[in-house]
């Protein structure tokens, strides 16, 4: 044993509707892994205490991110489980990544913003939006969450 004591209750955490409790370990001078908490006869998992206990969560929340890149190949070496080659360049449907053609509105909508006195809309262009962040398992590219991935990686780079 390392040591004894009570926790912190904090209330009930409403992300996962438990009753948390701050438990400090300033104290611990002991660094090493297999540490458990017992408390009303449970034993928690096991845990590490160390000085770089958030090392590892970097480089898998930068993992996560680059398993999702759209329009590179993922080295199964990096990211094993999840190797794959480039996807959705230059092919169907709309020649992948590299042509996706502007959505153009339908008469109804084309109507609205002409009774608006806007000009009509028309879409006879497309573009080359290759890499980024794919949104999810249907592969989608949005800008707004592209932009939010952009600001959590960086943001992980800030802060080390």
């Amino acid at each position: 044993m390392v040591k004894s004591g009570s926790s912190t209750p904090k209330g009930v955490d409403p992300t996962a509707d438990l009753n948390v409790h701050v438990i400090d370990f300033s104290s611990v001078k002991t660094m090493g892994s297999g540490f458990t908490l017992e408390a009303d006869g449970e034993t928690s998992y096991p845990f590490s205490i160390a000085s770089d206990i958030y090392a590892k969560l970097r480089t898998d929340a930068l993992t996560f991110f680059y398993t999702n890149r759209s329009g590179i190949a993922i080295d199964d070496a990096l990211a094993p489980g999840y190797g794959r080659p480039a996807g959705h360049v230059g092919e169907a449907p709309n020649q992948g990544d590299t042509a996706v053609p502007c959505q153009s509105l339908d008469d109804d909508s084309q109507k609205l913003l002409t009774a608006q006195g806007d000009e009509p809309w028309t879409c006879d262009y497309t573009s080359d939006v290759t890499g980024g962040w794919y949104d999810a398992g249907d592969h989608g590219k949005y800008v707004v969450n592209g932009g939010i991935a952009v600001a959590q990686v960086l943001s992980t780079f800030e802060r080390t």
